[in-house]
């Protein structure tokens, strides 16, 4: 028995809010996974381009903050 789209949708933005994008990378692939609704699988290529995107455009936390 299947969950429906509604609550797939859901469920799938849970995961997502879940875990602390590193970078742009992971931003995207989180995007992908939502609008396709994990439809999308990510490939070796797209994994490879997520870790690269991350490198290039990183997210600061405040623990990177010195005051």
């Amino acid at each position: 028995m299947g969950n429906c789209k509604k609550c797939e949708k859901k469920r799938m933005s849970e995961e997502a809010e879940s875990s602390a994008s590193e970078g742009l990378g992971d931003t995207i692939s989180k995007f992908i996974k939502n609008v396709t609704m994990g439809k999308a699988k990510e490939c070796e290529p797209c994994k490879k381009r997520r870790e690269a995107l991350n490198k290039m455009f990183p997210y600061k936390n405040n623990e990177d903050i010195q005051e």
